[in-house]
């Protein structure tokens, strides 16, 4: 539910305000165009960003916690870990590791606390989409492939390790450990590139603080 307008409480006013506001700039940007994944903290979509006119894939939490009747309410552990995710891609900028853009949550940092929001419009952030199939079906083709073709896959197979290892390497430089790293997590797109995803286990170093 959305905060109600209180002329007597400015704060509450506020809050109302920034909520409309966030939530009227998102939903008028992006158009939800294909569900591309679901899993147990989230699903992702294909949206097209009607701004700068290029689809991006947006990460959406799985909620069902009922909202607050009022202003504001406690951000939850599995909020805090989808809003961890986003800052843990936010500080990693590399070839091999899909960037974010923007975290879409209606946050008062200093307080803790969620802003009340429309329980269609969940917590959500927007990244880049790569279009591609995860590293498990390079490596299932791999094994049903006939002699001749193996050569070249193991060429392609060693390729995508490199790549991994290196936005693995650059990670663990920034002090952040992936913690779930596995094939159906690394994406190998249409012309090569390879990226690695799904950092919502992603664990910081002591002296890391998101």
């Amino acid at each position: 539910m959305k905060p109600t307008n209180d002329p007597q409480n400015p704060e509450a006013h506020s809050n109302s305000q920034t909520t409309e506001q966030s939530e009227k700039l998102l939903w008028e940007r992006y158009k939800l165009k294909k569900l591309l994944g679901q899993g147990g903290a989230g699903f992702v979509y294909r949206a097209h960003d009607n701004l700068l006119k290029r689809d991006v894939a947006i990460k959406f939490i799985n909620s069902n916690k009922s909202r607050s009747k009022t202003d504001t309410r406690q951000v939850t552990l599995s909020e805090e870990a989808f809003i961890k995710e986003a800052r843990v891609l936010a500080q990693l900028n590399h070839p091999s590791i899909i960037p974010i853009y923007d975290l879409n949550v209606p946050l008062n940092e200093s307080k803790g606390t969620l802003l009340a929001e429309d329980e269609t419009r969940p917590l959500s952030f927007t990244m880049e989409e790569i279009q591609g199939s995860t590293f498990d079906h390079m490596i299932v083709k791999f094994h049903r492939s006939s002699r001749h073709e193996s050569f070249e896959l193991f060429r392609e197979i060693l390729n995508v390790v490199i790549s991994v290892a290196k936005a693995v390497g650059w990670a663990h430089h920034k002090g952040i450990i992936h913690r779930d790293l596995k094939p159906n997590n690394i994406v190998v797109g249409r012309f090569g590139e390879v990226k690695v995803i799904d950092w919502g286990l992603g664990k910081l170093s002591e002296s890391k603080d998101l």
